[in-house]
């Protein structure tokens, strides 16, 4: 692993960008988190909703 790769100082490595227009979900029992790249929303990448409602 280069020093480029892993953050000094920590046991975090940063990984390449792969799809910089993916989106992440994390499905919880209770809320869901969507996150999208900021250019896509108006400046708010992370939202959450009820996970009891209809999406």
């Amino acid at each position: 692993m280069s020093k480029q790769e892993k953050s000094s100082g920590s046991n975090q490595v940063n990984l390449p960008l792969i799809n910089p227009n993916a989106a992440g979900i994390d499905l919880g029992a209770d809320r869901h988190w969507i996150s999208v790249p900021v250019d896509e929303v108006d400046s708010q990448s992370v939202r959450s909703y009820s996970g009891r409602q209809d999406l």
